[in-house]
C-alpha cells in the first residue's frame, strides 16, 4: 500500500479526496494557497501547508521527494496544473496524478509524463480514493468499506480457482469475461486465465491488497 500522498489544491475535490484517503490509513499532505483552506483541513489530515505549487522553492522546502503518489487536485489553471506535474516529476514523486479540464490537457498532461489523468465529472474523489495506488478499473461503493470493483487478472492470479481466490484473497468472483464469453457467477472450480477481466467484491482492503 502506498503510504505517503501529496494532495495539491484542497477545494472541493482535494478535500474530499484528502480526507477519504486519510481515513484509509495514508500520511496525506495537502497543500494550498488559501490559508482558509488549509485551516479547515488542518484537523482533518495528516498535515497541511499553504503554499504557491508553482513555487520551485515550496517543494525544496517540504519532506516530497521520492513520495509514493502526487495528486494535482485542480484544473482551473492549466499553466499551473502543468508546471504543479513538471514539478512533482522533479521531486521524483513516483505515480503522478492530475485533475483535467479538456481532452487537450489531458494530450499535454500524459505527454510530460503523467500517470493518471483525471476528469472530474466523470471521477468522483470518493472513486480516486479507492482506487488510488491500484489496478482497479472501476469501483463501487457497498457500504463504507466494501466494495465491488473491476480488475484485469494478472500472471499472479492465473491458475487460481474462483474458489482459491475467496480462501487465500478474501474475494468473490461475481462474473468475468473470459475470451468472448461472459460467466455469471463462475463455479469454484473455474480457474482464472491471464488477462481475464473479473468482477470482484469484498472488504476494501481485501480488494486492495490484491489489487496493488
Amino acid at each position: 500500500m502506498a503510504k505517503n500522498v501529496v494532495v495539491v489544491g484542497l477545494g472541493r475535490f482535494g478535500s474530499v479526496l484528502a480526507k477519504a484517503l486519510t481515513k484509509s490509513g495514508y500520511d496525506v499532505l495537502g497543500i494550498d494557497r488559501r490559508p482558509e483552506k488549509v485551516r479547515e483541513l488542518a484537523d482533518s489530515i495528516s498535515k497541511a501547508v499553504q503554499g504557491e505549487a508553482t513555487d520551485p522553492q515550496l517543494w525544496q522546502d517540504l519532506p516530497v521527494k521520492g513520495a509514493d503518489i502526487g495528486v494535482i487536485a485542480f484544473s482551473s489553471s492549466l499553466e499551473a496544473n502543468v508546471l504543479t506535474a513538471l514539478l512533482l516529476r522533479k521531486m521524483k514523486v513516483k505515480q503522478v496524478i492530475a485533475l483535467s479540464q479538456s481532452d487537450l490537457h489531458s494530450e499535454l498532461l500524459r505527454a510530460i509524463g503523467v500517470d493518471r489523468i483525471v476528469e472530474p465529472q466523470l471521477d468522483s474523489a470518493s472513486l480516486v480514493a479507492h482506487t488510488l495506488g491500484t489496478h482497479m478499473q472501476d469501483y463501487l461503493e457497498v457500504t463504507e468499506d466494501f466494495g465491488v470493483c473491476k480488475i484485469t487478472a494478472t500472471s499472479q492470479l492465473k491458475q487460481l480457482t474462483v474458489r482459491q481466490l475467496f480462501d487465500e484473497k478474501k474475494v468473490t468472483v461475481l462474473a468475468m469475461h473470459h475470451g468472448s464469453r461472459v460467466i455469471l457467477e463462475p463455479p469454484d472450480s473455474h480457474e482464472i486465465t491471464e488477462g481475464d477481466t473479473l468482477v470482484i467484491a469484498g472488504r476494501d482492503e481485501h480488494l486492495r491488497v490484491l489489487t496493488e
